[in-house]
């Protein structure tokens, strides 16, 4: 499967005979999205100080305090001013693109939250930062391949939007999510051999997630012997025979006797699973 058509395709197929695969998708792209803001929220106080301490600097006479920091050459370095918070780590400028962040001053970060787009590995350095957890690893896979199947249809067949996995409108304030998914799908549609075995192995990932998932619902299913009404039933006995004076593990135990289950424990059991309140 090294194709961006054919894995469009059968992302399709899976969508189609399962719709609920696509908010599977969607999920994993609101985590993704979320670990974002999270990291930009993370630079903004900091980012704020910058900002105060370049205006400081930029008035006509710079305000005493600073001029401690004054180099012999006669420049005043804004980090010297500002320096950044303890334990944040200093990195290159490009880490934090995609980001809403005015200042390339800003070339210090904590090293918690992480920062999900370097796991792309298609600009700054991931090693900055903590490896993706397995989870994570397949949240990304998630979203390279909703990214290369909504863009694929979009250049290539003018589907409708509603028809797409990514939601049309973001509500982030600090992650230009349109902007990163579209390097990433530039990247992809170069056809180049690194990066269709990115989006090959990406699809396997995906394939054996979803397989896992349709045989837990499978085994789910198959415990779930009984209806909803006829719980209902079971539990208005059950009721009866309390409304009755008779204990509840006696009453119980009639109830389950009254419809042929194997015990009032299972019967106890069911009826607490499955009827909600």
């Amino acid at each position: 499967m090294d194709n961006i058509h054919e894995i469009t395709n059968e992302i399709e197929r899976h969508i189609t005979e399962d719709p609920t695969i696509k908010k599977r998708f969607a999920k994993h792209i609101d985590r993704f999205c979320k670990m974002v803001e999270d990291y930009g929220q993370a630079l903004q106080p900091y980012e704020q100080q910058l900002e105060e301490a370049h205006k400081q600097l930029d008035k006509p006479i710079i305000p005493e305090k600073f001029e401690k920091y004054r180099k012999p050459d006669g420049s005043i370095a804004l980090v010297d001013v500002c320096p950044p918070p303890k334990g944040w780590v200093k990195i290159s400028s490009s880490d934090n693109k995609f980001l809403n962040i005015d200042w390339l001053a800003l070339i210090f970060r904590p090293v918690e939250p992480v920062n999900p787009l370097l796991w792309f590995g298609l600009f700054g350095w991931a090693g900055i930062q903590r490896k993706p957890e397995e989870d994570e690893k397949l949240m990304c896979e998630y979203v390279r391949l909703a990214i290369v199947h909504d863009y694929n249809l979009l250049f290539h067949s003018g589907t409708p939007i509603d028809t797409r996995i990514i939601s049309a409108d973001y509500k982030g304030k600090w992650f230009q999510r349109d902007e990163f998914f579209k390097t990433v799908w530039y990247y992809h549609s170069q056809l180049t051999e690194s990066a269709q075995s990115q989006l090959t192995r990406a699809f396997e990932r995906i394939q054996d997630d979803l397989a896992s998932k349709k045989q837990k619902n499978v085994r789910s299913k198959k415990r779930r012997k009984y209806t909803v009404d006829f719980l209902k039933r079971v539990k208005a006995t059950f009721d009866n025979r309390r409304d009755g004076g008779m204990d509840v593990k006696g009453a119980w135990n009639e109830a389950a006797e009254a419809f042929a289950i194997k015990s009032g424990k299972a019967a106890e059991m069911a009826c607490h699973r499955y009827l909600k309140k």
